[in-house]
């Protein structure tokens, strides 16, 4: 590739000493990429704002007056993009040295793959499962940390979803990748569109990938790229509109993509709120 430009969109909220940390490994480890880095804030609360333009003059800030969810404000650090790949990155990253040239070339020299996604390790170096086949029905009861995975790890369900099975040093095609971290061409962005602005927050990866992959492209998952990510399930209270908020997505996910008519919508609908109850119980349990 001759002078390769690579627009980034980071949405913040309240991540400040992350997001810097993020931005260092961005401009340390971009190689010979060029960098167009758009950081969409939602109404953060951290007093990033004079900081951030002080140490990166460079980099393009959208500061929203509340929190538009996740997808939404993705949207708008891509209405602004220029470069001839987009990524998607979160700013609990830390991108290591090779990951942007590597992710960057195999786009180029594959031109059927329309996603692609490093692998993600967290600061322990231990591997997370960010390739993944889209959800199911059992997802729900097997999911990365549903109570069933945790007991029984080695289960077939939580196995097929996770693909926790097969050794992720290997090159793979996958269903989807996080949106913690994903790379595409403008040209697909152009064809796809954008994310799903009805999902605040969780599964518009899933769906964004989906739609990839009904497009006629491939997702791969690549792990000569690597990221760091500072994730974990917390176990500290969220607020309660953010679990309705999770909820309602898979609503919407199951209504896009798996729907099979009445009755067996309703019964759907009917688990997926049941669901949300019991983790508003769980949630309200917690310490705050």
């Amino acid at each position: 590739m001759v002078n390769p430009f690579l627009s980034v969109a980071i949405v913040n909220f309240n991540k400040g000493p992350l997001l810097l940390a993020c931005l260092d490994s961005l401009y340390k480890n971009s190689g010979g990429v060029r960098l167009q880095v758009t950081v969409t804030d939602n109404a953060s609360s951290d007093g990033l704002r004079d900081i951030l333009l002080s140490l990166y003059p460079k980099v393009r800030l959208i500061s929203n007056e509340r929190n538009v969810g996740f997808a939404r404000a993705t949207n708008q650090a891509l209405a602004v993009s220029e470069g001839s790949h987009v990524l998607l990155l979160n700013p609990d990253t830390v991108v290591l040295d090779g990951a942007l040239e590597a992710l960057m070339q195999h786009l180029e020299a594959h031109p059927e793959v329309g996603a692609v996604g490093p692998q993600m390790i967290g600061p322990d170096g231990e591997i997370q499962l960010s390739g993944r086949s889209f959800p199911g029905y059992a997802t729900a009861l097997f999911n990365r940390y549903s109570l069933l995975t945790r007991w029984v790890p080695r289960n077939r369900f939580s196995r097929d979803y996770l693909l926790s099975d097969w050794d992720h040093a290997q090159t793979r095609e996958v269903d989807w990748v996080s949106g913690a971290c994903l790379m595409t061409r403008k040209d697909v962005l152009a064809r796809v569109g954008p994310l799903d602005e009805q999902f605040f927050l969780f599964n518009e990866d899933v769906d964004w990938c989906k739609r990839v992959r009904d497009a006629g492209w491939k997702v791969i998952y690549l792990p000569r790229a690597r990221v760091v990510h500072h994730i974990g399930a917390s176990k500290d209270k969220v607020p309660a509109a953010l679990v309705v908020a999770r909820h309602r997505g898979m609503i919407h996910y199951y209504h896009k993509h798996m729907r099979h008519g009445p009755p067996w919508d309703e019964l759907v609908w009917l688990l997926v709120w049941a669901r949300c109850g019991y983790q508003l119980l769980l949630n309200a349990l917690r310490r705050p």
